[in-house]
């Protein structure tokens, strides 16, 4: 497991250190660098993607290869730096470590050479072959979805192999593991369970998955539960279901000593879908699966501490950290106590309804008093 992960000369953090649990929550304002961290951990990924090579070059604007669009080098250096390098040091439950340096050429804007320290340890399996990414910007309903040439299992960085990732998991594997099945549910099948997790969080939601293996194309019906009509055209289905579902099947495929990464879970759900993906979330991160979530969410917070009181979650494996810039950048952990409380609740935290209804209030007394 990751455990911390140093960052030196990067955007917004001139030299940070952030902490990293088997569920680690990133909460905060809008360009805080909540963001930029999930963004080091992809160029993380980069390097060790090609770390076999004689010189490792780092397109920063390959969002299909690396999942990034940075623009230029000098927009990604950390403006008070003194030095042309960009560093992260990876430290893990095991206290292994290990330093990577990404050099900054002038003379090529858009891309980074990068080496590693001297180590007796490599963290390539953990940030290459199993770093699952779900970007914030998901596929919406689509007719069809493509099929990957590689046959892996993975959902895509958007959603668009989600199909094809349910048909190959229902084709390999009987069932899934126990620690991750739907409480008391009785199939144990892979599509089965997915179908149970997507009702968790969206009440009464049947699936049906179709392979058009001629043409390369797979079909995602839904429907509601006991209607008597046939899966609906996926364009039907709007887009909560269609933002949720790659993060059920992503979970759910991911093999303990993986790296998942989620932003904005919430997106498109209702409040009630929005803390239930919290609880299932946290309860995946309970099986050898790291989950790395950003979001602006207070009802999946509220998910996660749900979480640690119905038994889906050890709340002592949880790090909520809360980013926070006035005039210099602050990462305040939050931890959860044994009532589900938070351990402070600092300014700018999730406090806006609080606000909100207190100026409401102020302006209806004024009326009254006017």
């Amino acid at each position: 497991m990751i455990k911390k992960i140093q960052i030196q000369n990067f955007k917004c953090f001139l030299n940070t250190s952030i902490e990293f649990n088997e569920l680690t929550v990133l909460a905060g304002a809008n360009g805080v660098g909540k963001s930029t961290i999930i963004q080091a951990m992809l160029l993380l990924r980069q390097f060790y993607k090609n770390e076999d090579s004689k010189n490792v070059i780092i397109s920063i604007n390959n969002k299909i290869d690396s999942f990034l669009e940075l623009g230029s080098t000098q927009e990604i250096l950390a403006t008070e730096s003194d030095s042309l390098d960009i560093q992260f040091k990876v430290e893990d439950s095991l206290n292994h470590s290990e330093t990577i340096v990404f050099k900054i050429d002038k003379e090529n804007p858009l891309s980074l050479s990068a080496e590693k320290m001297s180590t007796d340890y490599s963290f390539k399996n953990s940030f290459n072959k199993y770093l699952h990414y779900l970007n914030a910007e998901r596929l919406g309903p689509r007719n069809t979805q493509q099929m990957s040439v590689q046959k892996d299992l993975n959902v895509g960085f958007q959603g668009e192999f989600t199909g094809q990732a349910i048909s190959l998991a229902s084709k390999n594997t009987e069932s899934i593991y126990e620690y991750k099945q739907f409480p008391k549910s009785e199939a144990k099948t892979f599509e089965k369970q997915v179908e149970y997790w997507m009702q968790f969080i969206i009440p009464d939601i049947e699936i049906n998955v179709s392979t058009y293996e001629d043409i390369n194309q797979v079909r995602i019906g839904i429907r509601k539960k006991g209607a008597d009509t046939a899966f609906l055209h996926p364009n039907n289905i709007g887009f909560g279901i269609s933002y949720s579902l790659p993060i059920i099947v992503s979970a759910l495929i991911a093999e303990p000593g993986c790296i998942l990464i989620i932003e904005n879970p919430e997106a498109h759900l209702h409040p009630l879908g929005q803390s239930r993906i919290g609880q299932f979330i946290a309860k995946m991160s309970n099986s050898g699966v790291q989950i790395i979530i950003e979001t602006h969410s207070e009802h999946v917070i509220n998910g996660v501490r749900l979480a640690t009181k119905n038994g889906f979650k050890d709340k002592s494996k949880v790090t909520l950290n809360f980013l926070k810039s006035d005039k210099k950048l602050e990462i305040i952990p939050l931890d959860i106590n044994e009532n589900a409380e938070l351990s402070e609740w600092p300014v700018g935290f999730f406090d806006q309804e609080e606000s909100d209804l207190s100026t409401i209030f102020k302006l209806n007394r004024a009326g009254y008093e006017g």
